[in-house]
């Protein structure tokens, strides 16, 4: 699946309404804010002087809260397969020290990540693109680097719900077994080792570290 697309269709339809722009509501960039500080930052520490890569970043909701907190000498990448996507980006984040990516700039990227992470995106994400994100990560990512990554799992009922929901027909929503990301993984980067697996009523969250 195209997820350029998927993000071109959802800028198109929302807009405004959803708080993809720029005149998004403080409700919106509060969200990013408790992401990233109760959910990813401490999955991430000691940082050091981390170089990450955030995968899907869309209009620039969870950048924002990284940038407010991230030590000195920290370098930041953020990837967005879709022009839309990182049009909102760079408005929303305009002169921020971040990097936005296009996919030529991706795949140039030194293998020396300290940190990849994909959060509100993988149910945008079919098996392909799924499958191509695994494997960039086993090539890019640095001895001890880290992995986190979030998804909605097809065992709980919320995702059950979600795949069911008609609503979102116009872009489908993919929902993943666990163990289908296990064995993708254990695949597409078998210098990976999963170190811990958090789980609530609608999303599970993985953290991933290559060896040494």
């Amino acid at each position: 699946m195209d997820t350029g697309r998927v993000w071109d269709g959802l800028v198109a339809k929302h807009g405004e309404v959803k708080g993809f722009l720029g005149g998004a509501s403080d409700n919106y960039w509060a969200s990013g804010r408790a992401t990233w500080n109760n959910v990813i930052l401490s999955h991430l520490l000691p940082l050091g002087s981390p170089t990450m890569l955030e995968w899907g970043a869309g209009s620039g909701r969870i950048t924002k809260a990284a940038l407010e907190t991230l030590p000195e000498g920290s370098t930041y990448y953020a990837y967005e397969p879709s022009a839309a996507g990182r049009e909102l980006w760079e408005k929303n984040l305009a002169g921020a020290d971040a990097v936005m990516l296009d996919e030529t700039a991706l795949q140039s990227l030194p293998a020396n990540l300290t940190h990849i992470f994909c959060f509100f995106v993988m149910h945008h994400m079919d098996y392909d693109a799924l499958w191509d994100f695994f494997g960039y990560v086993n090539e890019h990512l640095a001895p001890g680097g880290i992995l986190l990554f979030d998804y909605i799992p097809i065992t709980t009922t919320i995702g059950a719900r979600f795949l069911a929901r008609k609503d979102r027909s116009e872009w489908p929503s993919y929902i993943w077994h666990p163990a289908q990301i296990r064995w993708m993984l254990n695949l597409r980067a078998p210098r990976l080792t999963r170190r811990e697996m958090l789980c609530d009523r609608a999303r599970w969250l993985e953290v991933w570290q290559r060896s040494e």
